[in-house]
C-alpha cells in the first residue's frame, strides 16, 4: 500500500517504491542531499539509518523524505487506529530492527509550507517544463512561449487575456484585462485584472508578497 502527502509536489516511481518494500517494513521515498544533511541518513544499502534524530547505523548518504511511502503487509495490517505514519508506525519498526528502506527521487519537490511565492514559482515551473515539451519549441531553437493551462470546464470572459496562469478544472475568470502568474483551484470564480496571486475555491485571493 503506498501512502502519500497530497500537499507534497515529487516525482516518485510507485512500482520502483512497491518493489522495493519487504512485507515485514516499510520504504521511504527521498530526494538526495548532501552527507549528514535532510531528514533521513541512508546506510550502505539504501535503508533508514538516522530518522527524527534517532540513529541506527552508519549513515553514508543522506536526504529529505518528501511525503510518499509504501507499507508492507505486516505493517499495514498492525496500523494503529490514529498516528502518525513516522513516529508511530516506522520509528518502531526500526527500533526493533525490521526493514526500513528507501527509494531516490530524482528532481525537484515541493512541500507545504513553503509560502506562496515558492507555491507560485512550482506551478511556473510546470508551464515551462509543459511548454518545452510541446513539439513547438522544438522548431527553430526559439525559446517556447510559456502558455497558461485551462482545466476542463474553464470559462474565460471575452475581455480576458491569460498569461503564465493554472486554472483549475471548472474555474470562471470573469471581468477584462490581464490574468499573469495566477494559479486558481478547482471551480474558484477569478475576476480580472489580477497578477501573482493564489484564488482558492472559496474565493479566497492570497497575493504574492510585494506584488
Amino acid at each position: 500500500m503506498i501512502v502519500t502527502n497530497g500537499d507534497v509536489l515529487a516525482r516518485v516511481d510507485c512500482a520502483a517504491l512497491v518493489a522495493r518494500t519487504a512485507p515485514a517494513g516499510v520504504c521511504l521515498a527521498v530526494a538526495p542531499r548532501a552527507v549528514g544533511e535532510g531528514t533521513v541518513g541512508l546506510g550502505t544499502e539504501g535503508e533508514v539509518v538516522r530518522l527524527r534524530g534517532e540513529r541506527f547505523g552508519a549513515e553514508v548518504a543522506s536526504g529529505d523524505y518528501v511525503g510518499t511511502l509504501a507499507l508492507g503487509a505486516e505493517p499495514l495490517a498492525g496500523l494503529p487506529a490514529q498516528g502518525c505514519l513516522i513516529g508511530d508506525v516506522t520509528l518502531p519498526l526500526l527500533r526493533r530492527g525490521a526493514p526500513v528502506s528507501t527509494l531516490l527521487v530524482a528532481g525537484r519537490w515541493f512541500a507545504p509550507g513553503d509560502g506562496i511565492a515558492e507555491y507560485l514559482d512550482e506551478h511556473r515551473a510546470w508551464l515551462q517544463e509543459r511548454a518545452a515539451a510541446s513539439p513547438a519549441s522544438t522548431r527553430g531553437g526559439r525559446v517556447p512561449e510559456l502558455a497558461s493551462y485551462r482545466g476542463p470546464g474553464v470559462t474565460v470572459a471575452p475581455g480576458v487575456d491569460l498569461d503564465a496562469s493554472a486554472l483549475g478544472a471548472g474555474v470562471t475568470v470573469s471581468g477584462s484585462g490581464l490574468l499573469r502568474g495566477v494559479v486558481a483551484w478547482p471551480g474558484a470564480n477569478v475576476s480580472a485584472p489580477l497578477e501573482d496571486a493564489v484564488v482558492t475555491t472559496r474565493g479566497t485571493v492570497v497575493r504574492r508578497a510585494n506584488a
